[in-house]
């Protein structure tokens, strides 16, 4: 069971790995663009660490079309890594599945735990909230929002009144955007990833692109010049605790210089909505596409050659690769024969009959059960084969 779910959730990391660098990439062209385009990038890429299932999108499938149809690439990364891993012994295979399933869920535990654990030791070190949204005290060293269903602003005593004022509207754009609910359920994601680091980079570059989009909204609402908003930021950061980075969003947030630049220039909407749009549309099409778009897409047919090759190269025993190339032969030779069926060879190795009409005639299902008995030995065969390793 917990196997299985670790072979799934490697699968959904490569995707997300894809998707992650297909995101990084349009992330460049969007750079002179309002900060709220690429904040929706990150969107397709949460949704390809927590489904398990691919969702199928039309126009992904259109693009992907030119590539099913020449299935010799395809067919031969698959031969060349799935295939093959299905002749090693079972037993080999479960005992090292068994091992990396459990370093897995020891990483999940150990994770989960230090989280839960430095969360609660800094909510101890804050002031009771008593219900206000805005809490001041002299024990906060740097404004920050903590809390998720019930928010609240913490701000430092001793701020004046134009600080007081930006840093409020930095928080509650924070608030506003939902992005502590966002960020929790990402740093949920980058745990159960948390062998893929470019999941860990997605969570870093996510979280300055809400820093970014946050002084932005800040800056469009005119409480504060840029360069005062700028010298805020840089007052805090002196002062920062960098203990709140991962609990909540705290106003001094790193990369506190990448964000004084981005404030001083104030240049983030050069790039109009209607360009940036179309952007962020085609990074999604690029997010969403999967590999798995077929029906067949974890199967590879009998007809190609690579299934031979990879027999006559296994480490079974040479009488039965000698019974399987035969069996191998003889349905092919049924099979080029009657064009109303095919066979495939699945990841384990295993032979499975199809037939492309529901009705069948007599003389049809007499060719089917001859298939079928063609199958069954193949598998037989196959299963003894690897017992004996």
């Amino acid at each position: 069971m917990m196997e299985t779910l670790f072979r799934t959730i490697l699968r959904m990391s490569l995707e997300a790995s894809v998707s992650i660098m297909i995101v990084m990439l349009f992330r460049c062209a969007l750079v002179h663009a309002k900060r709220f385009w690429s904040c929706l990038l990150w969107i397709p890429v949460l949704f390809r660490m927590v489904c398990p299932v691919a969702v199928p999108v039309p126009w992904a499938s259109l693009l992907m079309n030119h590539s099913q149809t020449e299935p010799g690439i395809a067919e031969s990364a698959y031969a060349d890594g799935f295939l093959r891993a299905a002749w090693m012994p079972e037993s080999s295979r479960n005992s090292l599945s068994s091992i990396f399933t459990i370093i897995w869920l020891c990483g999940i535990a150990v994770l989960s735990v230090r989280s839960c654990w430095s969360y609660q030791r800094f909510r101890k070190l804050l002031p009771k909230a008593s219900g206000s949204a805005i809490i001041e005290s002299r024990s906060i060293q740097e404004p920050f929002t903590c809390g998720i269903l019930h928010p609240v602003i913490y701000l430092p005593a001793d701020m004046e009144t134009d600080e007081r004022a930006a840093v409020i509207r930095h928080e509650s754009a924070h608030i506003r955007n939902k992005d502590p609910l966002v960020k929790l359920l990402f740093w949920i994601a980058v745990i159960t990833h948390w062998f893929n680091p470019l999941c860990w980079l997605a969570f870093c570059l996510m979280s300055q692109d809400f820093e970014i989009r946050a002084d932005e909204q800040t800056l469009a609402e005119g409480v504060i010049s840029p360069d005062d908003y700028a010298e805020v930021m840089l007052h805090f950061a002196r002062r920062s605790s960098r203990f709140i980075t991962l609990k909540s969003s705290g106003f001094s947030a790193e990369p506190v210089k990448y964000r004084i630049r981005h404030a001083l220039k104030h240049d983030s909407g050069k790039l109009k909505p209607i360009p940036a749009a179309i952007l962020c549309f085609l990074c999604m099409i690029g997010c969403f596409m999967s590999p798995q778009s077929s029906a067949n897409a974890e199967l590879i047919p009998i007809t190609s050659p690579k299934v031979q090759d990879m027999i006559r190269r296994s480490s079974i025993e040479k009488e039965y690769r000698q019974t399987l190339e035969e069996l191998l032969v003889l349905q092919r030779k049924i099979l080029s024969e009657n064009e109303d069926f095919d066979a495939w060879i699945a990841e384990d190795g295993t032979m499975t009959v199809t037939a492309e009409k529901t009705e069948l005639s007599e003389q049809d299902r007499m060719i089917e059960q001859n298939l079928e008995e063609v199958q069954t030995e193949y598998n037989r065969i196959l299963a003894r084969a690897k017992d004996s390793e």
